[in-house]
């Protein structure tokens, strides 16, 4: 038997010049949609659509959709000494007695990050295993360190057995190693992150965000230089990008959020018109113009109009 469909309206989408975007079609459970691509000013172009939901997995191209960070320094975090060891916290100064030290961190599987919460002692040093408040797991990497205001003093990360330094905050900071998302660039779609970097790293980079199921989660990744690399995960929100463990020097990593480009999207040239039938809970419209054999911007007078039904 064959579904009925009952249309709904019509929305227009403006490409204003971009190459690529996301379009939210709002939360009505739509049964399909009939795109037309009105390529006024780059009649020669293609335009990809696809529709994506909060755990889908897309196909990407390598051009930019939105940048989470762009060209963020590294902290240099020193990780030789830890060798999979517990850490040690604390602070030169006893006014920071109570404060909350936040340690973003992977043990050896290397590609979930936690985060864990310390309550600082000042001069005195805590224990930190990566399952605190027990004592079972250990550190095998610090990739971003946050405490809860201010220091008074500087906060030391150490690993346990020589007390070889791996990090610090500095006096009047709240950070190392932490790059905050503005809130704006949150949204993610459910898609995975790109990551890459300048130099010719290998360290460690993590994502730390929501997902549609688990809520707060972070993601490291191994850095190969200046190739980029995906994220396994389908982020929601990218809220923070961990740099602790790359080196320190200039404009090291970039992360975004990046478009489709072919591989299982609808293609439309110029007046070409097609359906989609949206899958369960998709209320997002990726989109990218294409010239053929790179992502092109679209003309200011361009725009995709979608018809709506329920």
């Amino acid at each position: 038997m064959s579904r009925t469909y009952n249309y709904a309206g019509q929305v227009t989408i403006p490409l204003n010049g971009a190459s690529q975007g996301i379009y939210d079609l709002g939360a009505n459970p739509w049964g399909k949609i009939i795109p037309q691509v009105d390529l006024a000013t780059n009649a020669g172009y293609k335009v990809y659509l696809q529709p994506c939901k909060g755990d889908s997995t897309a196909v990407f191209s390598t051009a930019s959709l939105t940048k989470f960070a762009s060209d963020q320094d590294g902290a240099g975090f020193d990780q030789t000494g830890l060798s999979a060891d517990h850490l040690e916290v604390l602070s030169s100064s006893n006014l920071d007695i109570g404060k909350v030290l936040s340690i973003y961190g992977v043990e050896d599987t290397k590609f979930t990050v936690k985060k864990i919460d310390v309550v600082l002692q000042g001069t005195t040093a805590v224990d930190v295993y990566f399952d605190y408040p027990l004592a079972t797991l250990n550190f095998d990497l610090v990739l971003g360190l946050e405490l809860s205001a201010a220091a008074v003093g500087t906060i030391t990360v150490r690993e346990a057995s020589g007390n070889a330094t791996v990090g610090q905050i500095a006096a009047a900071a709240t950070s190392a190693g932490v790059y905050d998302v503005p809130a704006a660039r949150h949204g993610a779609y459910g898609l995975p992150v790109l990551l890459d970097c300048e130099g010719a790293s290998t360290a460690y980079v993590g994502v730390w965000g929501e997902t549609s199921s688990s809520g707060d989660t972070g993601e490291a990744i191994a850095l190969t230089g200046t190739t980029a690399l995906y994220t396994t995960t389908n982020f929601t929100r990218v809220k923070k990008l961990l740099v602790g463990d790359v080196e320190a020097a200039a404009n090291q990593v970039s992360a975004g959020l990046y478009g489709i480009v072919n591989a299982g999207t609808l293609e439309l040239t110029d007046k070409g018109a097609d359906e989609i039938v949206m899958g369960h809970r998709q209320r997002y419209l990726l989109w990218s113009c294409y010239n053929g054999t790179t992502l092109t911007a679209a003309g200011a007078n361009d725009r995709i109009d979608v018809a709506l039904y329920g």
